[in-house]
């Protein structure tokens, strides 16, 4: 009954605290233009932001270390072993011992900011084609480095230590709709098309210089300090007809380009397993989307139907990220067929989701059934050849009622995860999905009472 230190690592107990404050400050100003004009219409806008976060985490953990008190003698009885009269420190008798094996390294400190200014004209240039063009310009500033004593470090040493992002971006937007039909101001049916770019900013984690270990995937997660932001440019078309009030079908097309994503990866280099997070080369996304919003009371005359309403969409998603070299190369060792791209971390290849809403004003009462739904998505980035870690689909249906109750109260009911399916993190080997993690959440329950002024 042992643990040989050269094989596993003892049992631990880590306390993390995190810390995070934001300060958020934006200005912003509108005026109309093309007042004289009697074609055009539209109003410029115009304005600032700052926006500030700061993070603060620290780790401390700790361990049982045994002075002559061995697991073996106890019978292999963790209730024995950890009985108060071992614990009592002795001279000249055996005991075991708590140690503090805190690394400071693994305590950071680190801020963000963003300052971004924009100017947006939005005009309408004749009854069929309106739209807004804009320019955004953001400036971030970041740099989050380990608490610990760097007295004995060299300037390269620390500045190796510290991630930092200094970045100034111009980030362009243009959206324009076109009224293909209009019967009347309700009834219309729509052309939009839109194109941005946006960025994606590495969070704290993410570029922390220090390994930890996380409870979610079971691993080793290292932080990676040269890490960068993302790029993307976005165009999306969309058609959208309003048949009447409340009611809406339409069906759109989107494409995304990644420039530098960021994405889950092996340190290679790692004697154990170890993630980090790298800037892959690129990565593209397309997809197309269907949604429908339905008021009942234009099916039949049943009072009930009258204050129900249904809503879903659909998205079906095709992405692909290029896979680091050194990366490829360990694959394609074991399996040299493998291809040079796989799935987005994090993107299902399709989501469903769906509304049913129940909205009565004489009775004062709101209930709300929604569901949703995502296919397989990479969780855990694995080492060579073997299959990445899929997060399998996990639908879940929740519920939500609230009802007012005189002039002042009101009463809300929620129930989470109805269906309480299986959580299930899967390897796929020859056709057959091998659990790597699974579970139930379990339902939850919640009653409100609320007093409004």
């Amino acid at each position: 009954y042992s643990i040989r230190p050269d094989r596993y690592p003892a049992p631990n107990r880590f306390w993390r605290n995190l810390e995070e404050s934001k300060t958020d400050v934006k200005v912003n100003v509108s005026k109309p233009v093309f007042s004289g004009s009697d074609r055009l219409e539209g109003k410029l806008s115009f304005g600032g932001s700052f926006v500030r976060t700061e993070r603060n985490q620290q780790e401390a953990a700790f361990t049982f270390a045994a002075s002559g008190q061995f697991f073996d003698v106890a019978g292999g009885d963790p209730t024995q072993y950890f009985a108060d009269p071992n614990l009592v420190v002795s001279q000249g008798t055996d005991f075991i011992q708590t140690n503090n094996v805190s690394n400071p390294a693994n305590s950071d400190a680190g801020f963000l900011n963003v300052v971004g200014t924009y100017a947006m004209l939005d005009a309408r240039v004749n009854e069929r084609l309106s739209g807004n063009v804009g320019m955004r310009l953001e400036s971030a500033s970041m740099s989050i480095e380990s608490t610990r004593d760097t007295s004995d470090q060299t300037p390269e040493q620390i500045a190796n230590n510290r991630g930092t992002l200094e970045e100034t971006n111009l980030l362009p937007s243009i959206n324009m709709t076109y009224v293909l039909g209009k019967v009347d101001p309700i009834r219309t049916t729509n052309l939009r098309a839109a194109y941005s770019k946006t960025l994606a900013r590495p969070v704290f984690r993410e570029k922390a210089p220090f390994r930890g270990f996380d409870f979610e995937t079971l691993q080793t997660l290292k932080g990676n300090p040269s890490l960068g932001q993302t790029s993307i440019d976005n165009v999306d078309l969309r058609l959208e007809h309003y048949p009447t009030l409340g009611e809406m079908i339409s069906a759109g097309v989107f494409y995304k380009h990644f420039n530098a994503p960021i994405e889950q990866t092996q340190v290679i280099e790692a004697v154990n397993e170890e993630l980090t997070w790298s800037n892959v080369p690129f990565a593209d996304v397309v997809g197309v989307e269907f949604e429908a919003k339905k008021d009942l009371a234009n099916v039949t005359s049943a009072r009930f139907f009258k204050d129900l309403s249904i809503s879903g969409n659909l998205t079906l998603i095709r992405s692909a990220v290029k896979i680091q070299e050194a990366e490829l190369e360990s694959i394609r060792a074991q399996d040299p067929n493998h291809p040079d791209t796989r799935a987005m971390f994090g993107q299902a290849p399709y989501i469903v989701n769906g509304v049913m809403t129940y909205v009565n004003d004489s009775i004062d009462l709101v209930t709300t059934l929604s569901f949703n739904v995502q296919g397989p998505k990479v969780f855990l980035v694995t080492q060579g050849a073997l299959p990445n870690v899929m997060q399998q689909p996990t639908p879940t249906l929740d519920l939500s009622m609230s009802k007012g109750w005189g002039e002042n109260f009101r009463i809300g009911f929620k129930a989470r995860n109805l269906l309480n399916p299986r959580n299930r993190m899967t390897h796929l080997f020859n056709d057959v999905l091998y659990d790597w993690s699974s579970f139930t959440r379990g339902r939850t329950y919640s009653v409100t009472l609320s007093y409004s002024i």
